[in-house]
Parts: C-alpha cells; sequence; structure tokens
C-alpha cells in the first residue's frame, strides 16, 4: 500500500481566509497595519511570501507581504514599484486595491479599467490631509504608507477612531 500524504501547499492552507496582499515593507506599512489589528484583538496569520510567520487558529485573515503575482488575492495594497501588477489580474471578484499614485507604474496598472474591482489612490497630499497635528514629523513616504495602512484598516472593519488609537501607540505619539 502507497502512501500518499504530502503536506498542504500555501495556497491549501490559505483558501478559506481573506486574503490580503502587502507589497513588501513600505516605511512601517506592514507595521501599522499589523499592531491596529493587533490593538483592536483581531485574528489574522501573517506570512512573507509563502512562509508562514504567525498562525492564529481559527483566523479569518491573512496578511500576505509580498512582491509577487500569486494568492488570488481580496485586497492588494501596492506601495512598491517592485511589486509584480500581474498581480491586479489575480484579484477575487469585488476586490480592492490600493495603491501609492505617485508610483507611476503601479497607479498606471492599478488604474486599468475593471468593473468589479474597488480602486483607492494615495497620494502624500492626501494622507497628510488626513492626519492629525503629527503630519509634520513623517517623510512622504511614511505618509503614504499610513494612508494606506489606514484606508486598509477601514476595509478590514476598524473604525477611525481605532485606527488613531493603534497608530498612536505604534509611533508613540
Amino acid at each position: 500500500m502507497e502512501c500518499n500524504l504530502r503536506p498542504p501547499s500555501f495556497y491549501e492552507l490559505i483558501t478559506d481566509k481573506q486574503r490580503v496582499v502587502l507589497s513588501g515593507e513600505a516605511n512601517g506599512f506592514s507595521g501599522v497595519v499589523t499592531h491596529v489589528l493587533k490593538s483592536q484583538n483581531r485574528k489574522f496569520d501573517y506570512a512573507k511570501d509563502t512562509e508562514l510567520i504567525v498562525a492564529v487558529p481559527h483566523s479569518p485573515l491573512i496578511l500576505i507581504e509580498s512582491l509577487a503575482a500569486a494568492y488570488n488575492p481580496h485586497i492588494v495594497a501596492a506601495l512598491s514599484p517592485a511589486m509584480d501588477t500581474k498581480i491586479f489580474d489575480l484579484l477575487s471578484k469585488g476586490g480592492i486595491i490600493i495603491y501609492n499614485k505617485e508610483i507611476a507604474s503601479v497607479a498606471k496598472a492599478a488604474e486599468a479599467e475593471r468593473a468589479d474591482i474597488q480602486i483607492i489612490g494615495i497620494t502624500s497630499a492626501e494622507a497628510d490631509r488626513e492626519m492629525k497635528s503629527a503630519a509634520n514629523r513623517f517623510s512622504k513616504e511614511e505618509k503614504i504608507a499610513i494612508g494606506a495602512a489606514r484606508e486598509l484598516s477601514k476595509k478590514l472593519g476598524i473604525t477611525p477612531a481605532q485606527f488613531e488609537e493603534g497608530l498612536s501607540a505604534y509611533y508613540n505619539l
């Protein structure tokens, strides 16, 4: 009798979760998002590419830090110019793209017409308007990362007040 037991693939492990791809570490972006979610006691898994870093039993969400076009995500946060923008074609129906409008290659790919996708672009000026009095302490890139983290958090059910609380704790404001 032959035994065909094999460990499940990474994708098989995440098919029943909401999949959010973060386009690499962008000036604390991943850290802000994870900190805000933790501060609100949200359950989530965390992976870098296909390496599961944190696995929480019965978590409904996985954050995947990656530049690769894979994973059939529900949400993509595209803040890195090195991101493979083909991932936008892999978004689940009704998916969301949150992207840095100031990166021309990402903006062009994100803004390609697709009726079933919600597109949220962030600029440093827009992010600056959303920030409280501490805005002058952040670089342009950090402002975009915080703006994207704010938008992503909204999509994950975090209120603006909860986000500000988590952001303040993360940056010690």
